[in-house]
């Protein structure tokens, strides 16, 4: 059967166009999944029809709410918009072809890929699952994780494979502008004639940009680059440590320069920045940037605002002496 959009309490369009992947190579029906019912590693195309997909959507088709997407299911039961609303409006006039059963005939046409844990920041509010550099703090981690997870070249060239049938490609990481396997797969893109034909959308910490890369992205047809920021100069040096303030600045200005990119900024309030916000804000304007969300941090606990701060100021005194930083220095606000 084919279906374009389907009126259900429980239909969300993503796990029947979107193959999402996170940074430990596990599976979920789109990146805000309850973690808790994640599925398993990602292999190659087949993984689009393994069980566990193929039982989300049997369920939808029912009409039944899958435990792993409970977190829009709970956010419209307490009148907030969900993200599910908001793309199955977006994607409304796509088109796929299902079975009862939940087994998809058509091909993933949106790439949600975290394509490893590979990163060279480990940024304060993170976590080495996240962040392969983080594995070198791990001690101090409240979600210890020790692997280093890549993309291999057959993922990637089993993905180039299905490039034909591909709208929307969005990629974060880790880093993605650090892996050899993101530069990889735009380069495929690139030469199979596909990239504009494709919606593309990096996140990235912008912290490692090569002119090769640049190139690449020049023959999308839609780009909108989201640059992570949390504070400007010393402060963004801290939360995103071991980031050169200089050379992210100069990055932007580069990217500022290629006027077929939308930059998009995203910034995580917590503890670390909730003073710093107003000069992030200012800084952002003052480079013309507009599109801007500002996300409430709330894991680690520790680390959102309103949280007691007895517990955050002896992780933080035990992370300074780790990496030679000086929190009481830096982020004046939380020992006020």
């Amino acid at each position: 059967m084919i279906r374009s959009k389907l009126n259900s309490n429980s239909y969300c369009v993503l796990p029947f166009v979107q193959q999402f992947v996170d940074t430990d190579n596990r599976i979920m029906p789109c990146c805000i999944s309850d973690r808790s019912s994640v599925g398993p590693e990602y292999t190659d195309v087949t993984s689009f029809n393994n069980d566990y997909l193929k039982r989300i959507r049997k369920q939808m088709l029912k009409g039944v709410k899958p435990k792993p997407c409970r977190v829009c299911y709970d956010n419209e039961l307490k009148g907030f918009k969900s993200k599910r609303k908001k793309v199955n409006k977006q994607f409304e006039e796509w088109k796929f072809e299902v079975d009862d059963q939940g087994t998809m005939a058509t091909m993933p046409q949106y790439y949600d890929l975290r394509p490893g844990n590979v990163c060279n920041l480990k940024c304060v509010m993170c976590n080495p699952r996240v962040s392969s550099k983080w594995i070198e703090d791990n001690h101090l981690s409240f979600e210890p994780y020790e692997r280093t997870v890549k993309f291999n070249s057959d993922q990637i060239d089993e993905i180039l494979a299905n490039a034909s049938s591909i709208k929307r490609l969005q990629l974060a990481g880790g880093e993605p502008f650090y892996m050899p396997s993101v530069e990889r797969l735009l380069l495929g893109l690139v030469n199979k004639g596909y990239a504009k034909h494709i919606d593309l959308q990096i996140t990235t910490n912008l912290t490692y940009l090569k002119d090769e890369i640049l190139h690449l992205l020049e023959q999308f047809k839609k780009i909108v680059i989201t640059i992570s920021v949390d504070g400007i100069k010393e402060v963004g040096e801290y939360i995103r440590f071991p980031m050169k303030w200089d050379v992210f600045n100069d990055n932007l200005d580069i990217l500022l320069q290629q006027k077929h990119i939308r930059i998009a900024v995203n910034i995580t309030k917590s503890q670390l920045n909730y003073e710093h916000i107003d000069t992030v804000l200012e800084w952002c304007n003052n480079k013309g940037l507009t599109d801007i969300d500002v996300n409430n941090l709330t894991y680690p606990s520790i680390l959102a605002v309103g949280s007691p701060r007895k517990e955050l100021k002896e992780w933080l005194t035990a992370m300074d002496k780790h990496r030679g930083t000086n929190s009481k220095q830096t982020l004046p606000w939380i020992y006020q």
